[in-house]
């Protein structure tokens, strides 16, 4: 990679607030199409309607879970993937297509 672009790039990976925070600002401005969603958002915040259970309770304990490489019991895994897929479904119909895809389950039978 040249030098000047490598040099775009860092500022960008190393500061993630600063991403996150243009990209909120550019869906509420409408000058892009998308959703935010992170592990500390209230599920409640979003009004699409779901037929996924995301107890806010729950989803705080999630959101507790420490970032990591190493691995971690296969329950949390499939408690943070069902977490992360609800959230997912719930920002996009609720902000970018009220008419997408509304899934009946998640994709691990425990929920979050």
């Amino acid at each position: 990679m040249p030098e000047a672009a490598s040099a775009a790039v860092v500022p960008l990976v190393s500061n993630p607030e600063r991403r996150c925070t243009e990209a909120v600002t550019a869906f509420v401005a409408k000058v892009r199409e998308g959703s935010y969603w992170g592990m500390f958002t209230d599920p409640c915040e979003y009004p699409a309607a779901s037929d996924l259970a995301l107890p806010a309770d729950q989803a705080r304990q999630l959101a507790g879970t420490p970032t990591r490489l190493a691995s971690m019991p296969d329950e949390l895994q499939e408690r943070l993937i069902n977490f992360g897929y609800g959230m997912a479904e719930r920002a996009m119909r609720s902000f970018v297509d009220p008419a997408a895809f509304k899934p009946a389950r998640f994709p691990f039978a425990r929920g979050i």
